[in-house]
């Protein structure tokens, strides 16, 4: 959707005030403005309106929105957990001290690491289940094996791969401050990533456009 189409979110004043101060574009600007910043400016553009109505009607019980790092998963996850007016988390937040640490100094973790964090995450998504919630998990999911984790038995779990040029990644990447994950740790991402298959049922987004966009396919996908 072009930024002048009929219903684009660009034509909101909103946009159009607070589009990107260093390249001037009238959008949300992944690439030069941080995370809270696009956060902000969603809001402004969704209000307060949440579809509740929508979310009780969808099968899915989580939503694992799931992609390398810099591909906007916590700021998609925490905007589209707002739409649905569900649980979120974000999967960053489930990772041990030891974890952190070895990112922060620029080393993967390996399948031994993730094995711990990848129950944990298991368990919230049976919790928010069992008690009759729905969800929205903000997770990396790089391998097959780890999705399965996270769904195996569990009919009520989609997931959302947001998808992206390698080149755009790494350009958002080092505009971000104050994350643990550096930069350089991209191409290890991109090494490990196994994309979802189409047995997996995944929804695919394009990250190629704003937040409010893709929060929209995303929920035009859910109720089909």
């Amino acid at each position: 959707m072009q930024p002048d189409s009929p219903g684009s979110v660009y034509q909101s004043c909103t946009f159009r005030r607070f589009g990107c101060l260093r390249c001037e574009a009238p959008r949300v600007c992944l690439e030069h403005e941080p995370y809270e910043t696009g956060i902000r400016i969603a809001r402004l553009a969704f209000g307060n309106h949440t579809m509740n109505a929508v979310a009780a009607s969808l099968p899915a019980c989580v939503v694992v929105v799931m992609g390398v790092s810099g591909s906007g998963k916590t700021l998609v996850a925490t905007l589209l957990a707002e739409r649905l007016d569900s649980e979120f988390a974000d999967a960053d937040a489930f990772h041990s001290a030891a974890s952190l640490h070895k990112l922060r100094s620029g080393n993967p973790l390996t399948d031994r690491d993730r094995g711990p964090w990848l129950r944990a995450l298991a368990a919230w998504i049976d919790a928010v289940c069992s008690e009759g919630k729905r969800g929205v998990l903000a997770c990396s999911a790089l391998k097959r094996s780890y999705r399965e984790t996270l769904t195996a038995g569990r009919d009520g779990v989609r997931l959302v791969y947001l998808k992206g040029d390698a080149e755009l990644i790494a350009r958002r990447m080092k505009q971000r401050h104050g994350h643990f994950m550096p930069s350089a740790l991209l191409q290890s991402q991109l090494d490990t990533l196994e994309e979802p298959q189409a047995d997996e049922n995944p929804i695919v987004v394009s990250i190629d456009t704003d937040p409010g966009e893709i929060v929209a396919e995303i929920i035009a996908e859910l109720e089909k």
